[in-house]
């Protein structure tokens, strides 16, 4: 066996998140109900309610100086040297934590004009408040003790979708943050899906369009840990994504085009640090999932092909592609199927 040499023998990343969600609503029906009416699902209505969140995340990363030298048998070279080129709290072990909580309370209000499967299916409104707390180590924490640093998010958001029998799906949605820490911050999306049906075998065209004006995330600005510390002031990214796709299922085809425009993208360099890109990048795609079919025998492609006007601040790859053949039969009829492949 050859064993590589590493600067980093024992490193180790530990993340935990724990969550806590529960959503309560209460219905009220806009038409008289009848004795064999079960629910309201299918009847025109307005649905009120409440949903609480408490999430917590933490990330403890820990390692020792690695300033050692190693032999390299295979190449019978030298390696030396250390992994990491700074550290600012302690020169020989490193030992940090960092943590985010967030309460969350949202209240809401959904009305049915007439049911789920009309025209106008629901309507969506509502109001919530996000408070975060972040913490990490500084060295005026040596004195002062543990710091914390709070936010709190105020945003308002509607939706509305609908439906025109089995040919035509659509939906749009806003949310915006009227005041605290992401205040002028919005999201706008839009979707719709034309079906057609050719000897009953559906052709779904469908497309979605979003606008994303977000404020810089508080990790990105503030961060301070034995090998790397930051203080940024960053101004807000704009992103605009658009989406068109056709799906053929009696072919087992799918092709699907997509193209985003970032401005202020907010990246990590070369070392690690994050950055602020002063302009505009793009990046577009253009998708095909294709199974050719003989008998039980699958011959599936998956291909991906990206283009990014910068490399530098959005790195993609130029071609993925993921293959898989195989041969599916029933084990059991109706029951059980197997592929092998």
């Amino acid at each position: 066996t050859y064993e590589i040499p590493v600067k980093l023998t024992d490193a180790k990343t530990e993340i935990k998140n724990n969550t806590f969600y529960v959503v309560q609503s209460y219905g009220v029906p806009l038409s008289r109900l009848k004795e064999e009416d079960f629910s309201i699902s299918g009847k025109s209505s307005v649905f009120i309610g409440h949903a609480f969140n408490y999430s917590t995340w933490g990330k403890k990363y820990s390692d020792t100086y690695a300033g050692t030298v190693w032999k390299d048998d295979f190449y019978g070279e030298t390696v030396e040297g250390e992994f990491y080129d700074k550290w600012y709290l302690t020169p020989t072990a490193t030992n940090d934590s960092i943590s985010e909580t967030l309460l969350s309370n949202r209240v809401f209000v959904q009305i049915q004009p007439f049911n789920r499967e009309g025209i106008i299916g629901t309507i969506d409104a509502g109001a919530g408040m996000d408070n975060h707390t972040y913490r990490m180590f500084s060295p005026g924490d040596y004195i002062t003790g543990t710091q914390r640093d709070k936010t709190t998010e105020y945003y308002v958001y509607g939706s509305v979708g609908g439906q025109f029998r089995r040919y035509l799906d659509w939906g749009g949605d806003i949310q915006f943050h009227p005041a605290g820490e992401r205040s002028g911050d919005l999201t706008v999306g839009a979707n719709i899906a034309l079906r057609a049906f050719i000897k009953e075998r559906p052709i779904t065209l469908s497309g979605s369009f979003r606008l994303d004006r977000r404020s810089p995330d508080y990790w990105s600005q503030h961060f301070i840990s034995n090998h790397f510390t930051w203080e940024n002031s960053f101004d807000r990214e704009n992103k605009t994504t658009f989406d068109i796709s056709l799906k053929v299922p009696a072919w087992a085809l799918e092709v699907r085009g997509m193209q985003s425009t970032i401005g202020n993208s907010i990246y990590y360099d070369e070392n690690a640090m994050p950055t602020q890109h002063d302009g505009t990048v793009t990046v577009s795609g253009l998708y095909a999932d294709k199974d050719c079919r003989i008998g039980g025998l699958h011959l599936r492609h998956r291909v991906l092909l990206q283009r990014s006007s910068s490399q530098k601040v959005a790195p993609v790859p130029m071609l993925t592609a993921w293959l898989s053949y195989y041969y599916e039969f029933d084990v059991v009829k109706n029951v059980l199927r197997a592929q092998f492949g």
